[in-house]
């Protein structure tokens, strides 16, 4: 996901700078703890937080719409359930996703890599 920012953000700057140059420049700018706090880490929470919401929601969702639970759903119902949980998290992710963003094409540590950003 970080390499998948830096290259975004170097071909939006004009940039032909490969993938060992850009790891190159990340290190300098962000050190080894940059990985860790704008690679791995802001990834697992937006991952974690989505599939708790979305698990925890489907149950709850199936069984407000057709008042059964999802165990004796069919496969219409659990499906049209889903994407109605699904709902929830796509509001709710969007400022976490622009966040983790931010921090990751942080160059000149506007953020510091805080929750001010």
């Amino acid at each position: 996901d970080l390499m998948r920012a830096l290259k975004m953000s170097a071909a939006a700057e004009g940039s032909s700078a490969g993938t060992v140059q850009l790891i190159k420049n990340f290190y300098a700018t962000h050190g080894l703890k940059g990985f860790a706090t704008q690679g791995v880490v802001p990834e697992m929470l937006r991952a974690t937080y989505m599939r708790v919401l979305k698990f925890f929601l489907f149950p709850i969702t199936h069984k407000a719409m057709y008042g059964i639970p999802e165990t004796k759903g069919s496969g219409l119902s659990k499906a049209i359930a889903a994407g109605v949980a699904s709902l929830p998290e796509g509001f709710t992710i969007q400022p976490i996703e622009v966040a983790k963003i931010s921090l990751q094409l942080d160059k000149e540590k506007k953020f510091n890599n805080s929750t001010t950003a």
